[in-house]
């Protein structure tokens, strides 16, 4: 019986690691769309922000709602990488890809952010969202009375 339990025990544990490593749904470069490395400032902490702008291809001129994507309680990359998926990058291709602009963002203190997360109440993170969309409202390609947030956990 030890034995039988052991055998699925480890057919468990490969199926899943192997399930981690196959992400078919995740985007792979090049994307149908605009993707840029950006960075902007909490100038309220001083703090540099770090993240991805993506955006349709347009023309001169046009201009696209934006989301903001926000991590939940975690320090999170701008993918907000879990187990080798990334459901920020997921969310932002078929955002994208359906006409809106996206900016996810690594989160103070992770990946190309400065800061330290561990020290961070919540209204240092909200500031750093508002410094967000203060960036977004200075960009030529965005509609400025179209900024969405979307969000989970905290």
């Amino acid at each position: 019986m030890k034995q039988v339990v052991f055998f699925t025990l480890q057919i468990l544990i490969c199926i899943h690691f192997s399930s981690a490593q196959n992400r078919p749904q995740e985007p792979q470069k090049p994307f149908e769309y605009n993707s840029d490395d950006v960075e902007f400032f909490n100038q309220k902490d001083g703090v540099k922000l770090a993240g991805t702008l993506t955006s349709p291809y347009h023309e001169d001129g046009e201009k696209f709602p934006v989301m903001v994507l926000i991590s939940g309680s975690g320090p999170q990359d701008r993918n907000s990488e879990l187990l080798k998926h990334k459901p920020f990058l997921v969310l932002s291709d078929y955002l994208t890809k359906n006409g809106f602009a996206v900016l996810r963002v690594d989160d103070r203190g992770v990946g190309k952010s400065e800061g330290e997360y561990s020290t961070a109440s919540l209204n240092d993170f909200v500031e750093d969202t508002k410094a967000a969309v203060d960036f977004l409202r200075k960009r030529a390609e965005i509609d400025t009375t179209k900024i969405g947030l979307i969000g989970h956990s905290l």
